[in-house]
């Protein structure tokens, strides 16, 4: 038997991908970020959301865009963002439509008011982020985490969520029954408006609570001690220097003088009359003798 392909069996094959490609409107959507400036555009998509907060998403990808997106949506019709970890994305205003997103972390991601109809977010993680208003027809939902997300006005409508986690989701305004839903849990899904949580503030524990980090006593936990006064020791007060007098013409204040420093004195010669007379020697006799 002969493995070559006759024209008829290749014209049958080029007519069967032609159909597939009929049948999915999102094929040539896709096929554009699998060329090399759909692979660049997306390096820098996956880069501003990562580390740009989004604020440049439009820019990355304006050569991409192709008719049919609406009016104040970035286009990222078909991308497929599989394996990225995408946490807090701020991925608001986009149209996703056909996007392959399984599997990919979106806890407290923001799709407000995106589109994502038919995109595929089998797995995923969207713990806490914020669909509110998105287009989520025929979207496929199996096994999502969608518990405490807001998917206040979001339309549902042939979304595929069996398996599904929708705890504690608030669903104002989600009519479920118009999605593939069965075995849902619907039980503990909010109804009313969505509020947001308050923002996490560490709050002092109390004086017997028990320690955070270290086995801090009870009686010190978060207690000043009053700082104690500083005790300054009393320094005992420095004699006078007395400075060195220089020859007095009056005997009256030498004789002063020489009182006041009479514990420093060794010897004391005086001049009388032209002779010298010693008066003093110290640790000696005193006597008057002719020098």
């Amino acid at each position: 038997m002969s493995d070559a392909t006759t024209p008829d069996q290749s014209q049958h094959v080029l007519r069967k991908r032609t159909r597939r490609t009929a049948r999915n409107p999102d094929s040539q959507l896709t096929i554009r970020w699998f060329t090399p400036r759909g692979r660049a555009a997306l390096a820098d998509l996956v880069e501003d959301i990562l580390h740009g907060e989004g604020r440049h998403v439009a820019d990355a990808v304006v050569e991409l865009r192709r008719p049919g997106v609406a009016e104040g949506l970035v286009d990222l019709r078909g991308i497929d963002l599989r394996g990225v970890e995408l946490a807090n994305a701020q991925l608001s205003k986009v149209d996703l439509s056909g996007a392959r997103l399984a599997g990919i972390n979106f806890r407290r991601a923001n799709f407000k008011g995106s589109v994502l109809e038919r995109a595929v977010l089998r797995g995923a993680k969207l713990t806490g982020s914020n669909l509110e208003g998105a287009d989520l027809r025929g979207s496929d939902l199996r096994e999502a985490d969608l518990s405490d997300c807001n998917l206040e006005d979001a339309q549902l409508k042939g979304a595929k969520m069996r398996g599904a986690d929708v705890k504690r989701a608030w669903a104002k305004g989600v009519d479920f029954s118009e999605a593939f839903a069965d075995g849902v849990d619907m039980s503990r899904i909010r109804r009313k408006p969505h509020r947001a949580p308050r923002s996490t503030v560490r709050l002092r524990e109390g004086i017997g609570a028990p320690p955070g980090s270290e086995p801090v006593p009870a009686t010190q936990r978060f207690r000043k001690r009053p700082t104690p006064p500083k005790m300054t020791a009393r320094r005992a007060r420095p004699q006078p220097q007395l400075a060195r007098p220089a020859a007095a013409n009056d005997l009256d204040a030498a004789l002063a003088q020489l009182l006041l420093r009479r514990g420093e004195v060794e010897r004391i010669v005086v001049t009388m009359n032209g002779r010298e007379l010693e008066l003093y020697v110290k640790d000696g006799q005193a006597a008057l003798r002719a020098a």
